[in-house]
């Protein structure tokens, strides 16, 4: 797993987040500081870029289908901006409870373009910050 620290001018952290934008832990939380906004739950803001993982009022995941769809927004986000390197955290794995091993499938059968760069590795312990 690659630890995030700090990120360069051209990079977007891209973050789970809840359906109300509230980034009140986990990678959401550090996004904060990159430009993630409050009450805005998915797509850019500074240099993060949300997507929805989980229902802020149940607490539930939200399910793979919903986060394919809007991976494949940022694919299609990217690939309009090739000068940017988008750092894919492992979305939906922390705080929503999700499985890794299912995230890593679904991102490999979407083929990433060269600039997402998926920031774990299956079997890896994920940290409680990226």
């Amino acid at each position: 797993m690659r630890m995030i620290f700090d990120i360069l001018p051209n990079e977007i952290f891209v973050f789970g987040s809840n359906d109300q934008g509230l980034h009140y832990g986990g990678a959401a939380k550090q996004a904060l500081q990159w430009g993630a906004k409050m009450n805005q739950a998915g797509g850019l803001m500074g240099n993060t870029y949300g997507i929805v993982t989980m229902n802020w009022e149940t607490g539930n995941f939200i399910g793979w289908d919903n986060i394919s769809k809007q991976l494949q927004l940022l694919i299609n986000f990217a690939k309009t901006y090739p000068y940017l390197t988008f750092l894919l955290t492992p979305i939906g794995t922390g705080i929503a409870g999700a499985d890794l091993n299912e995230l890593d499938e679904i991102v490999t059968n979407l083929e990433l373009p060269s600039n997402i760069e998926k920031l774990w590795t299956v079997g890896q312990e994920i940290p409680d910050e990226i």
